[in-house]
């Protein structure tokens, strides 16, 4: 154990495995793990504890989702081996212990699938960011909105199966709360004469276009645009237009050029971009409507929804799932048996806690979201309230659970000019000097794109000198120093194969010869080539759009 005769148990990987302390009074220890080679290392504390003694490298938190970002933001393979050591504190209660390994144990799960989407769409995030950055400079970003309703209501609308239970009641909101969706929720909204205030566009992918056909979207207050998503977003005949970054720190690099955080924390559903936003622009309290998390009598959209015909269908060994549309339906899939056209691939069925009590059915990446808002919700109790009234699917645990008609009598009390506020947040935005800064930031990332290019070039050279002779192994450590320094200022260039740049990253911290280290390294220097000429000419395109 961990303090106990050995600073590390048999076979801990210090560059690799996660530590998280929990409590006063660990500052000796922390040095020694940190002098011993420690990096992923955390220290979970009261709010008020001192800080000033503990080393720069051990990431303090005080709340499980400042634990939870910062478990999402590690770089690299994820952890094999994982300890949580509670200090002898009085602060430090079993409960609070449990709470914290159950959080640590959540954001991994969280983490895997995180990378499992970033392996899959990092290129496509990568182009599109690139290829929007004249959009992005020539709008306002969410950074501008921070504070704009300290405690206004907040309605979060999504298209889940039991939307249409309460939806009547929405329309009575509108005015005294900040009705907020995504575009996949528009066709269910309109089909009920519900006009939303804000509107999210956070996927990449180009079919979340269909979403606005046949939708009147020019009374929608404001369209947030991910910043990685696909550029017809930016011509929608909505009134404003936000932009934010979509995937949280992934692509937060797309707002260097301007200087601003336009992050929005988020556990890989779009609803919880919505939440992060409605807390940073002090919305209290936020209700949910929609969002069952789950699949009530095999149904995954609301009836109303474009993919309301969508129903989940179960796998033939009973632990799996997949989705259908009727036969002859319009949309990418193949047939089954039953002549169903089948949407998804497999997944596998999991059971959570039911909003009306007992179990109900739920996906692998539905529970993670759940995750996400339940750890979310644990961080603000006392803070802000959220109260899912979606009433049906899965218990949001630490969420207040109610009627929507309930809610909106006992707290929708003011009124609200949405577009107004909008207008006061942004009335000194000026796109000119925003766009001169983007452009000099363009033009420095083109210029440090050359360098890398050759740095990685020439790195891969000396680990094929030093696969034939050892005495070379100097000159390739140089070189990789002045390779990763030169990659510091065009970070965004990992998002290319990243799953290759993780496994490499594995084989070399799990090679046992110095030919399987080399021939490691020599696979993250060829990606660094293909990522350097890949971006390339996105980059000059964007540069001469800002001209």
């Amino acid at each position: 154990m961990i303090g106990d005769g050995g600073l590390f148990p048999e076979q801990w990987d210090t560059s690799r495995d996660l530590l998280v302390v929990v409590g006063r009074g660990a500052e000796p220890l922390i040095e020694q793990l940190v002098a011993q080679g420690q990096q992923r290392l955390f220290v979970y504390l009261p709010e008020e504890a001192p800080t000033a003694a503990l080393p720069s490298s051990a990431k303090v938190t005080t709340s499980p989702m400042e634990l939870f970002e910062g478990i999402l933001a590690m770089t690299g393979p994820l952890p094999k081996r994982t300890i949580v050591r509670r200090q002898t504190d009085p602060w430090v209660s079993e409960e609070l212990h449990s709470e914290v390994a159950r959080t640590v144990d959540e954001s991994l799960r969280s983490k895997r699938l995180q990378m499992g989407t970033v392996d899959k769409q990092g290129t496509a995030w990568l182009l599109q960011g690139i290829a929007a950055l004249p959009d992005v400079a020539s709008r306002p970003s969410i950074a501008a909105l921070r504070g704009a309703f300290v405690k206004r209501p907040c309605i979060i609308i999504s298209p889940g199966p039991s939307l249409e239970k309460n939806i009547e009641h929405l329309a009575s909101a509108k005015g005294r709360a900040v009705l907020m969706t995504c575009t996949h929720a528009l066709s269910v909204l309109q089909a009920h004469d519900v006009v939303p205030d804000v509107v999210f566009a956070a996927d990449p992918s180009p079919a979340l276009l269909r979403h606005y056909e046949g939708v009147d979207v020019s009374g929608i207050e404001a369209l947030m645009v991910g910043a990685t998503c696909v550029r017809e977003h930016w011509k929608q005949r909505a009134r404003r237009f936000f932009s934010f970054a979509s995937n949280d720190r992934i692509d937060d690099w797309i707002f260097e050029g301007v200087a601003e955080n336009a992050r929005l924390a988020t556990g890989g559903s779009v609803a919880c971009s919505e939440l992060s936003l409605a807390l940073e622009m002090g919305c209290d309290p936020v209700i949910f409507v929609g969002q069952d998390l789950s699949f009530p009598d095999g149904h995954y959209y609301s009836p109303s929804n474009i993919d309301g015909a969508s129903r989940v269908k179960p796998g033939a060994d009973g632990t799996t799932f997949y989705l259908v549309k009727p036969g002859g339906t319009e949309a990418p899939g193949e047939a089954d048996a039953d002549g169903d056209l089948r949407t998804t691939r497999p997944q596998q069925l999991q059971k959570v806690a039911g909003y009306h009590g007992g179990l109900v059915l739920t996906s692998q990446s539905f529970h993670s979201f759940l995750i996400w808002f339940e750890t979310v919700a644990r961080s603000l109790e006392g803070k802000t309230m959220l109260i899912n009234a979606t009433e049906g699917g899965a218990n949001i645990r630490g969420m207040q659970h109610k009627p929507l008609a309930d809610v909106i009598s006992a707290y929708l009390r003011d009124d609200i000019s949405v577009g107004a506020v909008l207008d006061r947040a942004t009335a000194d935005f000026d796109p000119g000097p925003r766009r001169a800064r983007m452009r000099a930031w363009i033009e420095e990332r083109v210029e440090r794109i050359r360098p890398c290019l050759e740095q990685a070039s020439r790195c891969r050279s000396l680990a094929r000198k030093a696969s034939r002779d050892a005495s070379g192994l100097e000159d390739l450590q140089k070189a990789e120093a002045d390779l990763s320094r030169a990659l510091k200022p065009v970070r965004f260039l990992s998002l290319i194969a990243q799953g290759e740049i993780v496994a490499a990253q594995q084989r070399a911290q799990e090679a046992t010869s110095l030919e399987e280290n080399l021939a490691a390294a020599e696979a993250l220097f060829q990606v660094v080539e293909r990522a350097c000429r890949i971006v390339h000419a996105p980059l000059e395109a964007a540069l001469a759009e800002l001209a």
